[in-house]
């Protein structure tokens, strides 16, 4: 886990129509991240929403793969879309300090800057 990711935003139909081929980010609004993985996505709901990391993560829904080595197309539970769009810069900060300190950040050694970008 934590290879290299995109994390964008497209509708359902969207995302449908993305070739495995593209690169997302070339296409819709979104980053480029290196070691996310659906744990550290599990911890940001966690700490957003107050969802189990385990529940959290089942919760992903894997849309699109072109083999069990990837790439793949997941998407991430509406509700914590919805609040990662919602954060303002002091709720920004706050949920990415206490991210940063969560086990799975401590092992990859990111810096709080790491977290909030």
């Amino acid at each position: 886990m934590g290879a290299l990711t995109d994390i964008f935003a497209a509708t359902d139909a969207e995302a449908a129509s993305l070739s495995l081929e593209q690169i997302p980010i070339q296409v819709f609004p979104g980053i480029e991240a290196k070691h996310w993985d659906p744990i550290k996505f599990g911890t940001l709901q966690n700490i957003l929403l107050g969802t189990g990391v385990q529940d959290a993560i089942r919760q992903q829904e894997m849309v699109r793969e072109a083999s069990e080595d990837g790439p793949w197309i997941t998407r991430i539970p509406p509700p914590l879309f919805d609040a990662i769009a919602g954060m303002d810069e002091e709720r920004i900060k706050e949920v990415a300090e206490r991210w940063r300190r969560t086990e799975e950040y401590k092992l990859d050694r990111w810096a709080l800057s790491d977290v909030r970008h």
